[in-house]
């Protein structure tokens, strides 16, 4: 930007001093950077006078408490240069419990659960859901599902801002907008139940998966289904070719869940 001005409670960003400027702000961010130390250590760096009691209330609330407690030496079991030896959604979730004990009055997500699964990116926006009341969120995101309640969203093209608004405004009046959301991140969760004969699961066999399919080139919500369809009847016929047994109907069968807002196809 060449013009304009970033403020802060009436205040520009430019008058104040760096270090007050980084205390009121906590970031969550897409690549959290792990310390070779202690669970502890590595969660008080979101404030270094937290008590060790506030660090743990901290991990309770990020959903990371019991995992920590199971390890070795519990907290203060070292995790290792990067965090090699965590999970995606465990490294987030020590972002979180930084971010939860630092309890800045601006919390910046950038693009915070972008490299998650979509089981774990679902947990993760329930905690970041808590995490994120009573406060001023700015929300740096490619997909859609993580940005449709924010009470204003920006929409940048080719470096400008050419819209502002809600997601129901912007639905109805920006193409650019209505384009993205069909194209990038409109989602159609197929819930696959396949009895699976001689399956080594608890529930008898019974597997379910939940695949993500983002039809880019759907140009209407019935086209969209279709695809979801094309996706199912191939997974039916791999399945069948390795000498599985299926069950296709409402019950043990492929079952599609089509959700999310059909409007936004049309």
């Amino acid at each position: 930007p060449v013009s304009g001005e970033i403020s802060i409670n009436q205040q520009n960003i430019k008058d104040l001093n760096i270090n007050s400027l980084r205390n009121n702000i906590a970031l969550v961010s897409q690549d959290t950077i792990i310390y070779n130390k202690s669970f502890l250590d590595n969660i008080k760096f979101g404030n270094l006078k937290a008590t060790d009691k506030k660090i743990k209330e901290a991990a309770k609330n990020a959903g990371i408490h019991d995992f920590i407690s199971n390890s070795l030496n519990g907290y203060e079991t070292i995790v290792g240069e990067g965090g090699n030896n965590l999970s995606g959604g465990q490294k987030q979730r020590i972002s979180i419990a930084r971010a939860i004990l630092k309890d800045a009055p601006i919390l910046l997500l950038d693009e915070a659960t972008s490299s998650l699964d979509a089981d774990t990116e679902n947990e993760i926006n329930k905690t970041l859901e808590k995490l994120t009341k009573n406060k001023t969120t700015i929300t740096v995101a490619h997909k859609l599902s993580n940005i449709v309640s924010s009470d204003q969203i920006i929409l940048f093209n080719k470096g400008k801002v050419v819209d502002i608004g809600k997601h129901e405004e912007l639905i109805k009046r920006s193409t650019l907008y209505k384009n993205f959301t069909v194209k990038k991140n409109f989602k159609i969760p197929c819930t696959l139940r396949n009895i699976i004969n001689g399956g080594a699961n608890a529930d008898n066999g019974l597997r379910i998966q939940e695949f993500m399919i983002r039809p880019d080139k759907a140009k209407s919500f019935n086209e969209a289904v279709r695809m979801c369809f094309l996706v199912i009847n191939n997974l039916k016929a791999l399945l069948k070719k390795a000498g599985h047994s299926i069950n296709v109907g409402d019950e043990g069968g492929f079952a599609p869940m089509i959700s999310d807002n059909e409007s936004a196809l049309k």
